[in-house]
């Protein structure tokens, strides 16, 4: 048997978080590469809660909580609930019923038994309705473990507590090293609570936010003109990014 582990990076990469944050330096100052800022910080997080001897704690302490939930996945059908689509949705939802074991301000702990989560997988994209709600909030599966009876226990961060279906298309005619496509893309304006604050959070299609790519979006019968600030989180199945609203372009026809 052979064992091996990070040796003394977990040391060097805490050194880089630590300049990343006090000093904002260029990336290519710390690694020779010239790459987004954020995504090398993201990325430091990431290896740095991998790698070190000690798991970092939970941020909330979880309660006991027992309740049925209904839950769909993919990113189509996840759009369609959380945004609100679903009344218009031309396909049959792939809902299941999972059940709550605990809760805590950021996310739930579920157990599944049976049939239920099958296409399970770690970062797997989900919607999320309680059993007294009304709309769907959107979460990600951020841990899946085996017990000795074969129940798999899930560890979901919730993204947010609802949303609503707008598009977005890129706001330039030449856009031709863009990642989005230039037909209006569907995504979810992602509820949340720092109202007036001249920012969203939208929730797209993995590898279609684009750091140098405004776009314009168009949500209540208008359109916004949005320029990215950063990518805060992406999957297999999603983009979570956060854009700034410079201003509304005009009223939607």
């Amino acid at each position: 048997m052979r064992c091996f582990g990070p040796a003394d990076a977990v040391t060097e990469i805490s050194r880089m978080i630590e300049q990343l944050e006090r000093d904002q330096p260029a990336s290519t100052d710390l690694i020779g590469i010239d790459i987004d800022a954020d995504v090398l910080h993201t990325t430091l997080l990431h290896l740095l809660r991998y790698w070190s001897a000690v798991p970092q704690e939970r941020k909330q302490r979880r309660r006991h909580h027992t309740e049925r939930v209904s839950v769909v996945h993919g990113y189509e059908d996840v759009v369609a609930n959380v945004g609100g689509l679903f009344l218009e949705s031309p396909f049959v939802s792939n809902e299941e019923e999972w059940l709550l074991e605990n809760a805590s301000e950021g996310g739930f702990g579920a157990v599944l038994s049976g049939a239920e989560g099958q296409w399970l997988a770690l970062g797997s994209l989900i919607g999320l309705r309680r059993e007294e709600g009304t709309a769907f909030g959107a979460g990600v599966v951020r841990r899946i473990v085996l017990d000795k009876d074969k129940n798999r226990h899930l560890g979901i961060e919730m993204l947010a507590a609802g949303g609503t279906a707008v598009t977005i298309s890129p706001a330039s005619t030449d856009a031709s090293d863009s990642p989005m496509p230039s037909q209006p893309e569907l995504c979810v304006l992602m509820a949340a609570g720092e109202a007036n604050s001249g920012e969203i959070t939208l929730m797209m299609r993995p590898s279609v936010f684009s750091q140098s790519q405004s776009v314009v979006m168009e949500a209540y019968d208008r359109r916004y003109r949005l320029s990215p600030l950063k990518l805060i989180d992406r999957g297999q199945e999603f983009d979570l990014a956060r854009y700034r609203i410079l201003e509304e372009d005009r009223r939607a026809t």
